[in-house]
């Protein structure tokens, strides 16, 4: 790893994220659909609560939470906890904690770094480096739709060409 990249790198934090899926019983009057907790997305002092539930099938009694931790005190049995005390607030019993899988969550820095052109030098100073290039969260947020058209943008600019045969030139001849 090049001192651009450790200088860079080290400053990028994440948010933990988290889907528990929980098989439930007497939930079963709540149709098919995705539910916001708004009591648990306003006051930072509820985090690990969960902040949305999914329901896909309305023959099933499985349903998705996802939740929002922190890496000391918030992890994953307190997320779970929190997510089986939401649905015993609902009326609904917990039968049986299907799955939990983490994931390191939007990628990003602060505003000082921001400031500081942390995304300058990303871009202009580090990105095709070693023929390196960086797409994902980071450079264009946690949308999958950003990310495509992140991803486009940086393949006709550094790829394109406007000759009109196209040149392969990794393709034996």
């Amino acid at each position: 790893m090049s001192m651009l990249e450790k200088e860079l790198f080290s400053k990028v934090e994440t948010i933990d994220y988290y889907t528990t899926v929980l098989k439930i019983k007497g939930l079963e009057h709540i149709p098919k659909g995705f539910y916001y907790f708004e009591e648990f997305m306003i006051d930072p002092a509820t985090l690990g609560n969960p902040v949305a539930m999914q329901r896909f099938y309305g023959d099933t009694d499985i349903f998705l939470f996802w939740s929002y931790g922190n890496s000391s005190d918030i992890r994953g049995s307190t997320v779970t906890d929190l997510a089986i005390n939401a649905v015993e607030n609902m009326g609904g019993q917990v039968q049986k904690v299907v799955l939990q899988r983490q994931f390191k969550y939007f990628p990003h820095v602060s505003s000082e770094d921001m400031k500081n052109g942390f995304y300058d030098k990303l871009e202009h100073e580090l990105q095709g480096q070693n023929s390196t290039y960086f797409i994902g969260g980071l450079m264009a947020f946690e949308l999958t739709e950003r990310n495509a058209s992140y991803a486009m943008a940086l393949m006709r600019k550094h790829f394109a060409s406007n000759t009109p045969v196209p040149d392969f030139p990794y393709v034996k001849a």
